[in-house]
C-alpha cells in the first residue's frame, strides 16, 4: 500500500514478533530502501546520511540542506518506498524532515518500531503537540502485538521440525515475550546439539536448549 499510494504508514508492536524480518524481506524489491536507526545515528544529519547511502548517492553532501536536496532528487519519480526501522529513536526534527521529503518526492514511507513511535507521533494521545502535522499524514497504522500460529509453523518447517511434541514445544516458545527471536535462538542451539549427535532436532535437543538459554 505505501509504495503504491505514496503515503505514511506506521508499523509498531512488541519485540520479537517478526517486524524486522518482514521489512528486510520486503526491502529486496526494486526502489525500496531500508535504513535502521541506531541511537548513535538518530540525529537529523546522520539519519539523512544513512538514507543517502541506501540510495547509493556517491559522495553524499555534508551540509543538511544540500544532502536533503540530493535525496529528494534521487527519490523523485521513482514511486519508491523508504522503510525506517527502529524509528522510535528519531527526534522531532528528523521526523519532520522525512515528512517533507515524502511530500516533495511522493515516495511511500514506513516508520517501524516499538510502541513509542506511535505514541510519539500521536503526542502521547493528545495530538496537540508539534507532532500533529506528522500524525495527520499517517494513512495506515499496523499494530503487531503477537505472533501467529502460521508464523511459528513456518519457522518450524524451515528448521525441519516435524514431530508433534517438538512442534508443541516450539509453539509454547511462541507465547513468550520476544517470541520469534526466542524460537530462532532456541532452535539454533538445538541444531548445534543435534549436529553433535549426527541426528535431527528432537524434543531432547529443544528442551536442553531452553534450559541452557534460561540458565536453568
Amino acid at each position: 500500500m505505501p509504495k503504491i499510494a505514496g503515503c505514511f504508514v506506521v508499523v509498531y508492536g512488541n519485540s520479537g514478533v517478526g517486524k524486522t524480518n518482514a521489512i528486510t524481506e520486503y526491502a529486496k524489491q526494486p526502489n525500496v530502501w531500508l535504513i535502521t536507526v541506531r541511537p548513535s545515528s538518530s540525529k537529523l544529519i546522520e539519519c539523512l546520511y544513512d538514507i543517502a547511502c541506501a540510495l547509493d548517492i556517491d559522495y553524499a553532501p555534508k551540509r543538511l540542506g544540500t544532502l536533503s536536496s540530493a535525496i529528494c532528487k534521487k527519490m523523485r519519480e521513482t514511486k519508491g518506498l523508504l522503510i525506517i526501522d527502529e524509528a522510535d529513536h528519531l527526534p522531532y526534527d528528523a521526523l519532520e524532515e522525512i515528512r517533507l521529503i515524502q511530500e516533495m518526492t511522493g515516495v511511500g514511507v514506513v516508520l517501524c518500531g516499538n510502541h513509542q513511535i506511535y505514541s510519539k507521533l500521536s503526542g502521547n494521545g493528545s495530538r496537540k503537540t508539534d507532532f500533529a502535522r506528522l500524525f495527520s499524514r499517517i494513512a495506515k497504522k499496523v499494530a503487531i502485538l503477537n505472533t501467529t500460529a502460521g508464523d511459528i509453523d513456518a519457522i518450524a518447517d524451515a528448521w525441519g521440525i516435524d514431530g508433534a511434541r517438538e512442534r508443541k514445544l516450539v509453539h509454547e516458545l511462541g507465547k513468550k515475550s520476544g517470541a520469534l527471536r526466542i524460537i530462532k535462538m532456541t532452535l539454533s542451539l538445538a541444531a548445534i546439539l543435534a549436529n553433535s549427535n549426527n541426528t535431527s532436532i528432537n524434543e531432547t535437543h529443544i528442551n536442553a536448549a531452553i534450559r541452557d538459554l534460561e540458565g536453568i
